[in-house]
């Protein structure tokens, strides 16, 4: 069984469906194969509000910051753009641009956001929980939307101080008013 496109609504229906012994034909977004024969179901649609996904259960892995060394998984890693170990958090999933460079235009369709509130509670809640100082914002481009991008840098600002982050973006996606909050 493979999970297609974006499994947030895949994967708990393919689990009920599996533990169930329901047909699997019936889960929206998957490739089942049944010997040579492959059946892919249709796809299932993008999740358009993202603030109503829970915060990914990362406890069940090991932290990357203080976690003991017997842990099975690190969620904490070192990013490309990035030189110490950064948590990765994404406030945005898809791009406006078609790059043929880059497969998250071929992938995930328009940009769908989390609220400032909500991208900001995710920080905290690492930040306070695990004591996380250093974020990568994995956006294809952060700043496509430059008043949200000044609002989040405004609320982290106050709620917390001292953590360090870096994001992706392109030059003709900020300007001097963004630069001076970023």
């Amino acid at each position: 069984v493979v999970v297609m496109g974006e499994g947030d609504d895949t994967w708990p229906e393919l689990a009920r469906a599996l533990e169930t012994g329901s047909g699997l034909i019936d889960v929206l977004g998957i490739a089942v194969r049944n010997g040579a024969e492959v059946t892919q179901t249709p796809a299932r649609p993008l999740p358009k509000d993202l603030d109503r996904l829970p915060l990914p259960a990362y406890e069940l892995f090991g932290t990357g910051f203080g976690a003991p060394e017997d842990s099975p998984a690190t969620i904490a890693s070192v990013h490309c753009s990035s030189a110490r170990s950064a948590l990765v958090l994404h406030s945005a999933r898809g791009c406006h641009y078609g790059c043929n460079f880059c497969p998250e235009s071929k992938r995930n369709g328009p940009i769908r956001s989390l609220s400032v509130n909500r991208f900001v509670e995710h920080i905290i809640h690492f930040y306070e929980l695990w004591g996380a100082r250093n974020f990568v914002f994995g956006d294809s481009l952060f700043t496509f939307d430059g008043k949200r991008t000044i609002a989040i840098c405004q609320e982290l600002a106050e709620r917390a101080p001292g953590i360090q982050w870096s994001a992706m973006t392109r030059t003709d996606r900020i300007d001097p008013e963004i630069l001076e909050v970023m």
